[in-house]
């Protein structure tokens, strides 16, 4: 199975991230998942680096390291593309919109 994420900025062959790994999808509404780390998500999705999150946000970039860590455990995920994958299929699954305009 061959994907490609549109993350905003890049374009990234998802099959090359998911390797053999289980993949079950997450995102709004998953339980682990804090509205402060969804926002943060949605910038992932969307392609902005950790200081354009924290200037978005108003936030410093190592309290953005720690929502993206966070994400990373409760998401079961090793990287922001695997994390917006996950988030962006959990999103569309649900019935909600993914963050993939950019501004």
């Amino acid at each position: 199975m061959f994907w490609v994420l549109d993350l905003g900025r890049w374009w990234i062959s998802c099959a090359i991230l998911i390797g053999s790994a289980s993949f079950t999808p997450a995102g709004a509404g998953d339980k682990n998942i804090t509205e402060a780390n969804e926002e943060v998500l949605d910038l992932i999705c969307k392609g902005y680096a950790n200081k354009e999150i924290a200037d978005r946000l108003s936030l410093s970039v190592e309290t953005v390291r720690t929502h993206l860590k966070r994400i990373y455990e409760n998401l079961h995920v090793r990287c922001r593309t695997e994390a917006a994958m996950k988030y962006r299929e959990g999103r569309e699954r649900s019935g909600g919109t993914p963050g993939n305009q950019l501004p």
